[in-house]
């Protein structure tokens, strides 16, 4: 019933609540030791910042990937890291079932590819409201720049523009190897350094408002 998430992800408010579409939001707030931090999210062009439905699919993508890798990720005994692999494979019928949609359609894969698409095109600024775990302290840029992304290189299927090019179309088994996502290096460099939490996915599904689910997956970080 579980699955796993980069511990920034699960705490920090990266996506927006209301229903209505935004462009950006800009969070800041006191630290415990009166230090002021913050962080900034510029949405997608078309698309705005992501929602709780973005936030849904993300955990969704995760456990799919846990799915792919056996249930589990190997970690060095010597390094102590653990190895996770960037790139998601999925189909959209795996992504609908975890969801929790009862079926895929066509106006299902619309609403999950709008969401890839939102996480993909978002844009994160921070100012020490993010920690990164191979310095071991909150930092004022990601590696070096001064943004990152959630995920990254964005790979879809499509049946007509793959007969339009080979004359054919291939085995629905074999679509999952040629769609993906791959985590943006922040968060993947981070999750390889242990910064994540498992958390149960199927209470996390089981909640219906989306602040709950939000509270919810800050209070996973804190205790089992």
């Amino acid at each position: 019933n579980h699955s796993f998430n980069e511990t920034n992800l699960m705490t920090l408010p990266f996506i927006s609540l209301k229903r209505k579409r935004e462009n950006i939001i800009e969070r800041s707030w006191k630290k415990s030791n009166g230090e002021i931090v913050s962080i900034k999210v510029v949405g997608s062009a078309e698309f705005g910042v992501p929602q709780i439905f973005e936030l849904d699919v993300l955990l969704a993508l995760f456990r799919i990937h846990l799915k792919n890798n056996n249930n589990g990720f190997y970690k060095d005994k010597i390094d102590n890291k653990t190895e996770i692999p960037a790139r998601i494979h999925f189909t959209y019928k795996e992504l609908s079932d975890e969801v929790g949609y009862s079926e895929i359609s066509g106006r299902v894969k619309t609403l999950l590819e709008r969401s890839i698409k939102k996480l993909n095109e978002t844009t994160i600024y921070n100012s020490f409201a993010i920690y990164d775990a191979e310095e071991k302290n909150y930092v004022s840029m990601f590696k070096g720049e001064r943004s990152c992304r959630i995920l990254k290189n964005y790979a879809s299927y499509s049946q007509a523009d793959y007969k339009r090019q080979y004359g054919k179309l291939i085995n629905p088994r074999e679509i999952k190897e040629m769609q993906y996502v791959e985590i943006d290096d922040f968060f993947l460099i981070n999750m390889c350094n242990n910064y994540y939490k498992i958390y149960d996915y199927e209470k996390y599904k089981s909640l219906k408002s989306s602040v709950a689910k939000k509270i919810f997956l800050i209070l996973s970080t804190w205790s089992k």
